[in-house]
């Protein structure tokens, strides 16, 4: 019986797995993607970890950086894996409370190539540490992650250590920002999923994830629309359904809104996704002048390493600006609505 006879729609996990023991046998590890759709940018935790209490349960994480910008851009994967683990389950527990207990294992999807150093991108190295610390410890920081590495790798001088950090602790933001926020998903060119493609996936069998036209974004995954949020614990189904206070960086994710939806800073929808794709594109060329302050301090040992990454930092503004003028464009065809500051978007 999956199904609620008056909605005919599947019931919540919870309902269908928590009273039920022997499930499984006892010697069963359920791996699950952290979240629900394929480790995008951005996507609420899987709703199987607050929904399994039987079964013993492994947390599969992505250090391989399909859909996150491919070892070419620079993404400090252990800030997004920081807020997974802290995503909550209910009002009193996150996923961090049950590692160790109902989670049991950690399992990795990887691929080093035949670089000299394993990941293309240098700076990338770092998501292979951190995805091991973090499976033996999941108490730790993103920063005191990242910050070991660097040290580890580039020495402990001060200024080299904080320009690194930096740039790798803001890593995920930037890109979020001209990729896709406000967990939108699923605007990336299909097969080689880097760069931009907005309808690339949109019609495929087993799409959609945007629904973009000319009045609105976003798909409505609350249970007055697909029933998906239901399938949190009662205490999450509450804060997604309402779009007053389901957190803003999960907002498209689980609503559908009008491009001139007021956000909680006072601008519409439409322009908070004219503003991400500018300022993340804009933050990305601020990479490049930091990370070349730092010629003088490599040179000598790490003078390979600095010319390799200043390379990939100008590979990701060439990836970042196309993100921003391919989106914006997009949107700006939809609605005809220009950006308020008046930078240039492309007809």
């Amino acid at each position: 019986d999956w199904r609620d006879t008056e909605t005919d729609r599947p019931k919540a996990p919870y309902e269908l797995f928590k009273p039920q023991d022997g499930l499984f046998d006892e010697n069963v590890i359920l791996q699950i993607k952290n979240g629900p759709s394929d480790f995008q940018v951005r996507e609420p935790l899987s709703p199987l970890f607050g929904a399994i209490d039987s079964t013993a349960m492994c947390l599969e994480l992505q250090i391989t950086q399909e859909y996150t910008g491919q070892q070419r851009d620079v993404y400090n994967l252990a800030t997004q894996w920081e807020e997974v683990y802290s995503f909550p389950l209910d009002k009193n527990s996150s996923l961090r409370d049950i590692a160790g207990k109902k989670i049991i294992a950690q399992a990795g999807v990887s691929s080093v190539g035949l670089d000299k150093n394993w990941t293309g991108h240098t700076l990338a190295q770092c998501n292979l540490y951190a995805f091991g610390r973090l499976a033996w410890n999941p108490a730790l920081t993103a920063d005191q992650i990242t910050r070991e590495w660097i040290k580890l790798t580039f020495g402990t001088n001060k200024r080299i250590v904080d320009v690194i950090s930096h740039i790798m602790t803001n890593s995920r933001a930037v890109y979020e920002k001209y990729n896709t926020p406000l967990g939108l998903c699923w605007m990336v060119s299909p097969e080689h999923h880097y760069g931009p493609s907005p309808e690339g996936y949109e019609y495929m069998k087993w799409g959609t994830y945007h629904r973009a036209n000319r009045e609105a974004v976003g798909i409505d995954r609350t249970r007055r629309g697909t029933g998906f949020a239901a399938q949190y614990t009662p205490y999450l189904t509450e804060i997604f359904d309402d779009k007053t206070t389901c957190p803003e960086e999960y907002l498209l994710y689980f609503h559908r809104l009008r491009y001139d939806c007021k956000l909680k800073d006072g601008r519409t929808l439409l322009q908070r996704i004219y503003d991400d794709h500018f300022e993340g594109a804009d933050a990305v060329r601020s990479f490049i002048e930091e990370w070349k302050t730092l010629e003088n301090l490599l040179k000598s040992e790490k003078s390979d390493v600095y010319h390799s990454v200043l390379n990939r930092l100008y590979m990701q503004l060439e990836n970042a600006i196309e993100w921003r003028d391919v989106i914006n464009t997009y949107f700006y065809r939809f609605t005809g609505v220009p950006d308020e500051k008046g930078r240039e978007i492309y007809p």
